[in-house]
């Protein structure tokens, strides 16, 4: 069963700063993409278990609902989208455990925002 999450900071917040902040490890940090400057990706699939993607952006709109369908909006005027994708599974078709990455932080890497 893969986990997936998406985390927004609301702000004019330098990418590259945020990227320091989502993986304990140098060699993990989300590299900027050839295409498009505000992006920033790590696909760590094979080492580690899962990928980030971090990217800035403007005239943002998040919704959700709620267990009861009660819609929650929100537009931030610029804003840091997090998105995190951890692949491990409990099949018999994957062998990747976090116990069996050598990551620093496979087991949750967007903790170090909370610190």
């Amino acid at each position: 069963m893969a986990v997936e999450f998406r985390f927004a900071l609301a702000g004019n917040l330098p990418v590259e700063h945020v990227t320091d902040l989502v993986a304990a490890d140098t060699a993990e940090r989300p590299r900027p993409t050839d295409t498009n400057p505000r992006l920033f990706s790590a696909r760590l699939y094979e080492t580690c278990g899962y990928a980030l993607s971090v990217y800035s952006g403007s005239r943002g709109y998040f919704d959700a609902e709620d267990d009861n369908g009660s819609r929650w909006e929100w537009e931030p005027e610029t804003y840091v989208d997090i998105d995190y994708t951890d692949s491990t599974r409990s099949d018999s078709q994957s062998a990747t455990t976090t116990e069996s990455l050598p990551c620093a932080t496979a087991s949750w890497p967007v903790v170090g925002l909370w610190r």
